[in-house]
């Protein structure tokens, strides 16, 4: 059967040769994308990017939006009826304060809200589908060593939905190195090493960082950085920019102490492939719209107030759509 997924794919294969067949300059168009990580826990944090040392002051501000609606896939085994399903929409907000030292270092504090909403109905277990939550973070950068880059970000989100500091707050935590080594047309080859992980709410979750990003052509770039920053963009001019993306999500709430299983825990697990578009106008705003489809792999599993499992379930595909704007002042 034909499904989405395989079709974004195959559009994703004339990228290179479009490059090469309708454009002859051979000086290289530089992205200038944040390349923010691409993994749901990290969506709350406010980074620090390498075109944030380009910007004309020292000191600014970044107001961040970004909207994410995973339409309802089939449970593969039905619990109810034929048209049980499990969707999840997430709208984060996020604004910064930046501070960049000599063109080599650089600061960010965040502060955002968080809005997950979990689409399943009939849901035998909880009644609760909002969930909110006050994200802070704190962010830094630096690439004073030469070729090596480092970068990394400490997170914490609070539930304002059942406020309970010690048992509805969880952390993320992420930090990498990028050194760059070779040269690949015109331009060198990063090697990325780090991790990511998030730890509270009875269950801790850590995820090695490690790939490659480089230039196959003048004006395609490739970053195959498993799983932060999964994205093939193809620069079409100095404002446009298309991308086909990997995403995983993973998403883990508390629900509210009068639900069937009080104080319970689900997680939605999923990953995806997408096509996008992105506008820049550099460097003061920037915004990008992407669908896609889920890969036929996401699972959702419900627990109780000890994190032990009640029921785990196989959701089919489905599609998505998101998009993102940011601008700086």
């Amino acid at each position: 059967m034909f499904s989405l997924s395989r079709f974004l794919f195959l559009c994703s294969l004339p990228l290179t040769l479009l490059a090469e067949i309708y454009y002859t300059d051979e000086s290289p168009i530089v992205p200038t994308y944040e390349e923010t990580p691409s993994y749901e826990t990290d969506d709350a944090v406010a980074w620090v990017g390498p075109s944030d040392f380009d910007y004309p002051v020292p000191n600014f501000f970044t107001l961040r939006v970004d909207y994410e609606n995973i339409f309802p896939g089939h449970l593969k085994m039905q619990v109810v009826g034929n048209d049980d399903a499990v969707g999840l929409s997430e709208l984060n907000v996020v604004a910064s304060y930046t501070k960049t030292f000599c063109g080599k270092e650089g600061i960010a504090f965040g502060v955002g809200y968080t809005r997950a909403h979990l689409d399943w109905a009939p849901n035998l277990f909880f009644a609760q589908q909002e969930y909110n939550n006050l994200d802070l973070s704190i962010s830094g950068m630096t690439d004073r060593f030469g070729n090596l880059e480092i970068k990394g970000a400490v997170s914490a989100s609070l539930d304002l939905s059942n406020w309970d500091p010690g048992g509805s707050t969880f952390y993320t935590i992420t930090g990498w190195g990028r050194y760059a080594y070779g040269c690949w047309c015109g331009e060198p080859i990063g090697w990325n090493l780090g991790a990511t992980a998030r730890t509270g709410l009875k269950h801790d979750l850590l995820y090695p960082i490690v790939g490659i990003d480089f230039y196959a052509t003048p004006r395609v770039k490739v970053n195959f950085i498993f799983p932060v920053d999964m994205v093939i963009g193809y620069k079409i001019n100095d404002c446009w920019t298309a991308e086909l993306a990997g995403k995983i999500w993973n998403t883990r709430r508390r629900v509210g102490p009068n639900e069937p299983f009080a104080k319970g825990y689900w997680e939605y697990r999923n990953s995806g492939i997408e096509l996008g578009v992105r506008y820049q106008y550099f460097p003061i705003a920037e915004a990008g719209v992407h669908v896609g489809s889920t890969l036929g792999n996401g699972e959702l599993r419900v627990s109780n107030s000890s994190d032990q499992a009640v029921s785990e379930f196989d959701l089919h595909s489905s599609m998505y759509v998101g998009g993102e704007a940011q601008i700086r002042f």
